[in-house]
């Protein structure tokens, strides 16, 4: 009966050991995308745009993914989406986008970045309501960091939304602009400057190491 007690606490301890290693993952072994570093290239799948031509630009110190060619110049803009296509059904650990002000800078009014899982259902969105402050709608889970305010001036109005859709996977995310229903002059557009998704590889090879380990101790059992 000891050494019944004494394998189980051992298995307890794997479990435990296993459990940290998988909330490791989420950021250590996750496939991350930068504009800056990538650019048109999706390390995660493709990108694709409604009709007109994806352009990588920086303004005021960030590098982003566009579309050129509709009225958002180099960003993405009304009746333009940028897809993000994704390999295999994945979730979304974080994105972040740029160029997104709550106004009156350039004109612009509270503008809203759009983003639609699968080409399906409701879309999230992520509204800037002040410099440093913005709601997102969608997933109550989610938080929304600021990384340059939104207040023109040569700042880059970055806004990085971690766990934005949950533990709901996906193979597709459109990204595109609402119109902001305030009459501004310069609607809503913007640019995407990264995301992060599971590295699923990782995480397979992970599963396979844990349940070698609790071979292991079933046998010495």
């Amino acid at each position: 009966e000891f050494l019944q007690k004494k394998v189980m606490k051992k298995i307890q301890k794997t479990l435990l050991a296993i459990a940290a290693i998988f909330g490791a993952v989420t950021s250590a072994n996750a496939i991350s995308y930068t504009a800056s570093s990538d650019g048109a290239t999706n390390p995660a799948g493709t990108f694709s745009a409604n009709g007109d031509s994806l352009v990588v630009a920086t303004e005021y110190g960030f590098t982003y993914l566009g579309i050129t060619g509709g009225d958002g110049g180099s960003e993405i803009g009304l009746n333009e989406k940028l897809t993000i296509n994704l390999r295999e059904q994945m979730t979304v650990f974080s994105i972040t986008i740029g160029l997104l002000y709550d106004g009156p800078e350039f004109g612009d009014d509270g503008e809203i970045a759009a983003f639609l899982k699968n080409d399906a259902g409701s879309a999230f969105t992520l509204t800037a309501t002040g410099a440093t402050t913005a709601t997102w709608s969608g997933f109550a889970g989610a938080t929304v960091q600021n990384l340059s305010p939104a207040s023109g001036g040569g700042n880059g109005g970055v806004w990085k939304v971690t766990n934005p859709f949950g533990t709901g996977a996906l193979t597709s995310l459109g990204v595109y602009p609402l119109t902001s229903g305030n009459g501004a002059s310069n609607e809503s557009d913007f640019g995407l400057i990264a995301f992060e998704v599971p590295d699923s590889g990782s995480t397979l090879g992970l599963l396979g190491l844990s349940l070698i380990g609790l071979a292991f101790i079933r046998r010495k059992r």
